[in-house]
C-alpha cells in the first residue's frame, strides 16, 4: 500500500511507489532484465529453480509477478519464502505467468519448502 506524502510534492517530484511504477511500467529494458537474471544466479544459485529463481531469470519483479496472478506483492513472498500454500488456482496462474509447465512448478515449490526447512535447522 502506497502512503501518500505528508505535505504536496513539489511540482516536477514523485513519490517512491509512483517512480517504481513508472519504472516498471515504461524502463523495464533488458539491462533491468538481465541484473534480475544476475541476482538470481548469484544470490540464489545454490538453491536450484524455485519460484523466486525462475522470476528472476524470466526478468520479473514480484510485483509484476503479483499483478499477474491477482494476488497481493505479499502473497508473492511467501510462496517464494515456502511459508504459503499454493492452491490449485494460483498454481495455474504461476504455470501461465512463468511460461513453465505443471510439472517444473510443483518441483519448484516443493525445492522452495525444502530450503525453508533446511533453514530452520
Amino acid at each position: 500500500m502506497s502512503q501518500k506524502p505528508s505535505r504536496p510534492l513539489p511540482a516536477g517530484y514523485m513519490t517512491i511507489d509512483e517512480f517504481a511504477e513508472e519504472w516498471e511500467r515504461g524502463q523495464c529494458d533488458a539491462e533491468t532484465k538481465k541484473a534480475r537474471s544476475w541476482i538470481a544466479d548469484t544470490f540464489y544459485g545454490d538453491d536450484g529453480d524455485t519460484v523466486r529463481t525462475i522470476r528472476l531469470r524470466k526478468g520479473m519483479s514480484q510485483k509484476q509477478l503479483s499483478k499477474k496472478l491477482s494476488i497481493d506483492q505479499c502473497c508473492v513472498e511467501m510462496i517464494e519464502d515456502g511459508s504459503r500454500h499454493v492452491d490449485v488456482e494460483t498454481r495455474k496462474k504461476l504455470v501461465y505467468a512463468l511460461e513453465i509447465d505443471g510439472l517444473s512448478l510443483d518441483h519448484a515449490i516443493e525445492r522452495q519448502v525444502q530450503i525453508r526447512e533446511q533453514r530452520k535447522q
